[in-house]
């Protein structure tokens, strides 16, 4: 399920594409050229099909968990669940052909996250987020892990938790304990979610809106983001070096002990072969996004007047 990111969106489809069979994006109302990029990737033939998500609200688990059981339902072996910042890393591009089949009864996939982190040093000029990030975390420091589906999940009570990282298992008396996994451990899932000051302030400043906005939201959604929200809001911004430090602790940011000084970062550059065609265009920021939202959300009110 993909929203505005049209900085990595093309990276991301292209560099799927030939480790994938297939690529099915649920669409959450994109903000920015996200649309017209995948509208032309899809004019390109590629093995790539759209979807509208269905809610205004961003109902991640629901939206996908719907769609993966269609699709397995109709025969997929395999659905390999996927933020749009989020990149296979594989022996050989045929890898998971051969070890998917092979987890246990049973047991779902597990793909482990690896952390990339924007540094000062990187090549401004290079438009490509995964070029342009070339380094990682040595060691995570906590375990973050990403689920692969498989038919077991048309079992009635499985159920996914927002961001994907288990599935759930619903258990006698209504309490619910996560399902058996099995990490592919030759595999790891390089996570990109801060790629530019611009990018992560708007991801941050119109999430936070997003979800105060839904009726009924969970307000521990998106808590990990409302220190950084106050600091945008209240002016302090986000410079180089508070990215790099968000991005070292994205998945615990109130764990200051995940902090690692130069020597706990790698260069392991991510390969990309393949040209972008489509410019994303200058990334705009926080205001831009939030006026957009603001617009959207007024047409679609005098549109149900």
């Amino acid at each position: 399920m993909v929203g505005s990111e049209a900085d990595v969106i093309e990276a991301f489809v292209r560099h799927h594409l030939p480790l994938l069979d297939r690529l099915v994006l649920v669409v959450h109302h994109p903000l920015d050229e996200t649309r017209p990029i995948l509208e032309s990737l899809v004019a390109e033939g590629l093995s790539l099909e759209l979807r509208e998500a269905r809610h205004a609200a961003f109902r991640q688990a629901e939206e996908v968990a719907a769609v993966a059981r269609e699709l397995l339902a109709g025969g997929a072996g395999f659905v390999v669940l996927l933020d749009a910042d989020e990149f296979l890393k594989l022996p050989d591009p045929g890898y998971l052909r051969r070890a998917l089949p092979a987890l246990p009864p049973g047991r779902f996939g597990a793909l482990r996250w690896q952390s990339y982190v924007p540094l000062p040093g990187d090549d401004a000029r290079e438009a490509n987020p995964v070029r342009r990030i070339r380094h990682r975390r040595r060691d995570e420091g906590v375990d973050c892990f990403k689920v692969i589906l498989t038919p077991d999940f048309l079992r009635e009570e499985h159920f996914l938790l927002e961001g994907h990282h288990c599935v759930m298992r619903r258990e006698e008396g209504g309490t619910a304990a996560p399902a058996p996994m099995t990490e592919l451990k030759a595999v790891r899932l390089a996570h990109f979610p801060v790629r530019s000051r611009a990018q992560f302030e708007a991801k941050v400043v119109l999430g936070t809106l997003r979800k105060r906005a839904a009726p009924g939201a969970d307000p521990a959604l998106g808590a990990h983001w409302r220190a950084n929200y106050e600091a945008i809001r209240d002016g302090a911004g986000l410079d180089a070096a508070a990215l790099a430090r968000i991005a070292v602790r994205y998945a615990f940011p109130g764990d200051p002990s995940l902090d690692v000084g130069a020597d706990g970062l790698v260069a392991d550059p991510l390969p990309a072969d393949y040209a972008l065609r489509y410019p994303a265009g200058a990334q705009r920021g926080a205001l831009s996004a939030v006026l957009r939202w603001l617009e959207a959300r007024a047409a679609s009110r005098e549109a149900g007047a």
